[in-house]
């Protein structure tokens, strides 16, 4: 973590606003013990937050405890959840929901 914190600190000294994307957490959740994994992924969250940037974190659900997968969800603002056809974002503002397919032009919403 402290490596991650002084790489957010270098990034928002250059540049402002980043993204730091962290793809997947499935491998934390699948290998380590599940306290340890929501202690990485909230310092992790809250080092990007510290220095103005935004924290994405993708994982496969159903690798871990469904208890854990909550813990998790309550870590950060906003979930996006893709089960095939439909994309819900769930936020303060609540749920919405759009059906979506991947083509080789990437990924179509509505």
């Amino acid at each position: 973590m402290v490596k991650v914190g002084i790489a957010t600190r270098t990034l928002f000294q250059q540049s402002g606003i980043f993204t730091s994307v962290l793809d997947s957490a499935s491998i934390l959740l699948a290998f380590n013990p599940p306290k340890l994994v929501i202690r990485a992924l909230k310092a992790y969250s809250n080092r990007i937050t510290e220095a103005n940037g935004i924290a994405l974190i993708t994982y496969t659900e159903g690798v871990a405890d469904p208890a854990l997968e909550e813990e998790i969800k309550e870590l950060f603002d906003i979930h996006l959840h893709m089960d095939g056809s439909t994309l819900s974002v769930a936020g303060a503002d609540g749920v919405n929901e759009a059906p979506y397919r991947i083509t080789d032009q990437g990924m179509l919403i509505g």
